[in-house]
């Protein structure tokens, strides 16, 4: 994977935008949260007439923001949100119109947007020229000449790039709309096994079924406004020993490595090592945290997992409360969960799972923590 920050592409004039109707502007599929670091996570406190009043009531052991009573029956109550992170949104990097190319993801932290472009095996990034607008009236109505791109990088030969680009360089803030026209240059993956290639293709990237209605070159839009992702803020109701905080939301993933963070953390159990010792306690780390008493392990030749979540946390109360994957190959950025083949909701059993042997594996978790 190549990361490139905005200053390392060439920065060139926009063109001048037309005065016609501009093409469809696509959005993305909501993905993973990509989390704020814990300084820099926003809490915003609710007057006191506005707290909710909450308590156990399905008995599992956790509060969370449905449990609603009245203040007479509350054991906790909910005092206000914190702003934990902002979701992705999800794109296909469409070439010749229509041929899947890959993902395109875009995030945001409270700096800046973060543009990640992976192909797939029908080939690799040649060349990507961007354009970014705030403005939906600025957008051309034709396809603007790649070459006069803002963001320019060429010879790359890579599959996967990173574009960060910062509020400040945009001209906008976190919570207004942006607009991308990202024209892609493709060339042969560097597997070579792609039958058949899409080497040599323009790609752009856009929502699911694009189908462009305008005139001459072909071309896709699609927008972004950053999406944020609250946590509540809820604390205990004691008689006189002294307010804690609650039980919080956070997703979670096992193993003891760490993997390439880009756009979103995410750790995985290493097994490719012939010697691996399956007696290794793996670490679970919730909202990049390690959880003390919280482990894996993984019995690889027997293609067993265990899940122990300690005194520390719980599932969510969900039916996808667990999603598991294997990989010979690792992935070279973080996988979307919600296409993992083994799944495990809440309640279920968590001693012996069967995962099948592989050289890793990615255990991602939705989960209450204490803090």
């Amino acid at each position: 994977m190549q990361t490139l920050t905005s200053s390392e592409a060439t920065s060139k004039a926009k063109p001048a935008p037309s005065v016609t109707t501009p093409p469809t502007i696509y959005t993305g599929i909501a993905g993973d949260v990509v989390f704020l670091d814990e300084a820099d996570q926003v809490e915003t406190f609710w007057d006191e007439g506005a707290y909710v009043y909450l308590a156990d009531l399905n008995g599992d052991g956790i509060v969370d923001p449905s449990e609603v009573v009245d203040k007479a029956s509350a054991t906790h109550v909910q005092t206000g949100v914190r702003l934990a992170g902002y979701y992705t949104s999800n794109f296909t990097l469409w070439a010749g119109k229509t041929n899947d190319a890959g993902n395109v993801t875009i995030s945001n932290d409270a700096e800046g947007i973060t543009i990640t472009i992976d192909t797939n095996e029908a080939a690799d990034i040649g060349e990507y020229h961007i354009n970014v607008y705030t403005d939906q009236a600025a957008i051309p109505a034709t396809r603007p000449a790649p070459g006069l791109s803002e963001y320019v990088m060429e010879n790359l030969a890579a599959d996967t790039v990173q574009i960060h680009l910062s509020f400040s360089e945009l001209g906008g803030t976190i919570d207004a709309p942006y607009y991308f026209i990202m024209h892609t240059a493709l060339t042969d993956d560097a597997d070579a096994n792609a039958v058949p290639s899409l080497a040599g293709e323009t790609a752009y990237a856009a929502g699911n079924n694009p189908v462009f209605t305008g005139k001459g070159a072909w071309y896709y839009v699609v927008g972004y406004t950053a999406v944020a992702y609250y946590e509540p803020i809820i604390k205990e109701l004691s008689d006189g020993g002294g307010d804690t905080y609650g039980w919080l939301a956070e997703t979670a993933y096992g193993g003891n490595s760490e993997g390439d963070t880009g756009a979103a953390w995410w750790f995985y159990i290493d097994a490719s090592d012939p010697a691996y010792n399956e007696s290794t306690v793996h670490h679970i780390y919730a909202g990049q945290h390690l959880v003390e008493g919280a482990y894996l392990t993984y019995a690889k030749q027997q293609g067993k997992l265990s899940i122990v979540l300690g005194e520390n946390m719980v599932l969510q109360n969900t039916t996808e409360a667990v999603k598991i994957n294997g990989y010979d190959v690792l992935p070279a950025k973080r996988p979307p969960s919600g296409n993992f083949p083994v799944k495990l909701g809440y309640g279920a059993s968590l001693e012996s799972i069967t995962v099948g042997t592989h050289a890793y594996l990615i255990v991602h978790l939705d989960v209450w923590v204490r803090p």
